[in-house]
């Protein structure tokens, strides 16, 4: 299922009627909700659903209102047999709480991770966390790290 609500007037209530319309038997999920009205809502909305057969889940929260601790949630969404993941978080306030809380969600199967991090407050410690955390499954690691609090040690 591929979603593209980019630039719309979508909304944290828009993202509930659509987390409870979500069939469990979905095994991939692409959903765009960049630049659109969501906020810690909408991640709290999609952390409530239960897709068990989820293999590839793609999330765009480019230029939202989203703010630290907001994405700590959404890792409640990862289901174990999860094995393609892509968060685009650019231009968003997510922090090194966030990136803790997906990286102790961190699916056991996942073999490709691809995030987007640019212009988000996330420093060494966040991006340690994940990297401890990552399975050993994976097979492709993608980040995008431009303007962030990242140093080079």
């Amino acid at each position: 299922l591929s979603l593209d609500f980019c630039g719309t007037q979508f909304s944290d209530a828009d993202a509930q009627v659509l987390a409870e319309a979500l069939p469990q038997t979905l095994t991939q999920l692409d959903l765009d909700l960049a630049c659109t009205l969501v906020s810690g809502g909408a991640a709290r909305a999609l952390s409530q659903v239960q897709l068990p057969a989820l293999k590839r889940l793609d999330l765009s929260f480019v230029d939202t209102p989203l703010t630290a601790g907001d994405l700590t949630t959404v890792g409640r969404m990862l289901s174990p047999s999860l094995q393609n993941l892509g968060l685009q978080l650019l231009d968003t306030q997510v922090a090194d709480a966030d990136m803790l809380a997906l990286a102790e969600s961190m699916p056991p199967r996942l073999e490709r991770l691809e995030l987007s991090l640019s212009k988000t407050n996330i420093t060494d410690d966040g991006l340690c966390h994940l990297a401890q955390h990552l399975p050993p499954t994976l097979a492709l690691l993608v980040l995008r790290t431009a303007e962030t609090r990242l140093t080079d040690t």
